[in-house]
C-alpha cells in the first residue's frame, strides 16, 4: 500500500513540473515576440536610416527661388530641433554664397539673400553678406550703413577691423575717382555720415578734409585736420593739407580796369579762355553768342530764360558745362546764360553771382586784383 502511495505522487509530481515548463515557455516566447516588435520603433530609423529631413539640400547656381525657399524653410525647422545642425548648414550656404559673388553669380546670391532675410531678417550672416554686395556694387554708403548697423555684434579684435579695413579701401578707391574727376558734391554727405559714425577711423577724417579743401570749405577742413594732426600716421598728410589751404587762399587773380568796371579771365572746361566783367548784379554769368560760337564748347542745353539785364528783360539760351575756373577757384556742373548781345564793355561776358557767391572775396582797386578769401 505504502509503495502504491509514492508511485502516484511521483507521476503527479512529474506532470506538474511538465506543466510548469510548459507555462515558462509559453511566457518566455510571449515576452521576446514583443520586444522584437518594439525595438524597430526606438532605434530602427535613428541607427540604421537618418531621417531624410535632416539631409541639407544642396544649392547651387542654377537653383530657383523657389527651391532656395524650400531650402530654407526646412533650415528654419531644424534651428528649433537642431541648432548645431541648422548652425553648419548655415555655414556652408553661406560659404557658397561667397563663390558665388566673386564668380559674379549675382542673381542666384540675390535670390538667397532676399528669401533668408524674408524668414530670419536680424542673422548676423546674412547682414555681412548684404554689406559685401554692396562693396561689390561701390554703394559706399550703403555698406556704411550695414557694417556700422551690426559692429556691435560682431567679435572685437581682428575681424571686427578686417570687416571695417574692406570699407576704408573701398573708400581709398572712391576718393582717387572723385578727386581727379573734382566730383566731391557727389560723396560729402556719405563722408559726413562716415565720420559721425565713427570719428575714430583717421581714414574717415583725411576723406572729408580732402574733400572740404576742394569745395573751398577751408574752415570747415582745418576743423577736421586738427584731430589728424594728433595722429602719427596722419600727421605729416594733415600738415600738407594745411600748407595747401594757406597757398588756395593766398593767390589773388590780376585783373584789367575798363572803365569803372573790373575784368577778370576765366576758363571754361579747363581750356577756353573768356574775359569776364565783374557784375555782383547779374544772377548767373553769362557769354555773347559772338563770342560763344568761336569756342565750340562741349555743353548741355538746358532751354531759354528770361533774364533782367542793364539794357531791360532779355531772353537767353541756358547752357551747362564741366567746369567753369577763375585763378584756382573751380566749379563742376556749371550754367552760363547765352546773351544775344554784342559786347559787355569790352569783355565776352559777365562773372555774376552764381559763381561769386561760393567764395568770399574782395577786390582791392588799387592793386588791381581780385582775392579769395577763407570760408
Amino acid at each position: 500500500m505504502t509503495h502504491q502511495f509514492w508511485r502516484r505522487l511521483s507521476i503527479v509530481l512529474m506532470a506538474l513540473c511538465v506543466l510548469s515548463g510548459l507555462a515558462n515557455w509559453l511566457l518566455f516566447n510571449a515576452w521576446q515576440q514583443n520586444s522584437t516588435k518594439n525595438i524597430p520603433l526606438n532605434t530602427g530609423s535613428i541607427s540604421t536610416q537618418p531621417e531624410q529631413k535632416w539631409v541639407m539640400p544642396e544649392l547651387n547656381s542654377s537653383s530657383t527661388s523657389k527651391q532656395i525657399k524650400i531650402a530654407l524653410q526646412r533650415w528654419s525647422e531644424l534651428r528649433q530641433d537642431n541648432p548645431e545642425l541648422a548652425n553648419n548648414w548655415q555655414q556652408a550656404w553661406v560659404n557658397q554664397a561667397t563663390i558665388w559673388l566673386s564668380d559674379n553669380q549675382t542673381s542666384v546670391y540675390l535670390a538667397l539673400l532676399t528669401e533668408w532675410k524674408a524668414i530670419a531678417p536680424d542673422l548676423l550672416a546674412l547682414s555681412l553678406l548684404e554689406y559685401n554686395w554692396y562693396l561689390t556694387q561701390n554703394q559706399l554708403g550703403l555698406a556704411a550703413d550695414i557694417i556700422y548697423s551690426v559692429i556691435d555684434r560682431l567679435d572685437a579684435g581682428q575681424y571686427r577691423q578686417a570687416q571695417l579695413n574692406k570699407l576704408v579701401q573701398l573708400l581709398n578707391q572712391t576718393m582717387e575717382t572723385v578727386l581727379a574727376q573734382q566730383n566731391c558734391e557727389t560723396i560729402l554727405e556719405t563722408l559726413q555720415m562716415l565720420v559721425w559714425y565713427d570719428d575714430s577711423q583717421p581714414e574717415y577724417i583725411y576723406a572729408l578734409s580732402q574733400c572740404y579743401i576742394q569745395l573751398n570749405e577751408f574752415k570747415l577742413a582745418q576743423q577736421q585736420l586738427i584731430y589728424l594732426l594728433a595722429d602719427p600716421q596722419y600727421q605729416e598728410q594733415a600738415e600738407q593739407l594745411i600748407a595747401q589751404i594757406e597757398r588756395s587762399t593766398d593767390e589773388p587773380v590780376p585783373l584789367a580796369k575798363a572803365g569803372e568796371h573790373f575784368i577778370v579771365q576765366a576758363k571754361i572746361n579747363q581750356n577756353a579762355s573768356v574775359a569776364l566783367m565783374i557784375d555782383t548784379g547779374a544772377s548767373v554769368t553769362s557769354l555773347s553768342r559772338n563770342k560763344f560760337a568761336q569756342l565750340n564748347l562741349g555743353y548741355q542745353t538746358l532751354g531759354y530764360r528770361t533774364l533782367s539785364t542793364a539794357g531791360g528783360l532779355t531772353q537767353a539760351e541756358l547752357i551747362e558745362v564741366e567746369t567753369f575756373s577763375v585763378g584756382n577757384k573751380q566749379l563742376n556742373d556749371f550754367k552760363l546764360a547765352i546773351l544775344d548781345i554784342d559786347s559787355f564793355a569790352g569783355s565776352d561776358g559777365l562773372l555774376g553771382m552764381n559763381f561769386l557767391s561760393r567764395f568770399p572775396f574782395v577786390i582791392e582797386q588799387q592793386q588791381k586784383r581780385l582775392k579769395f578769401s577763407k570760408k
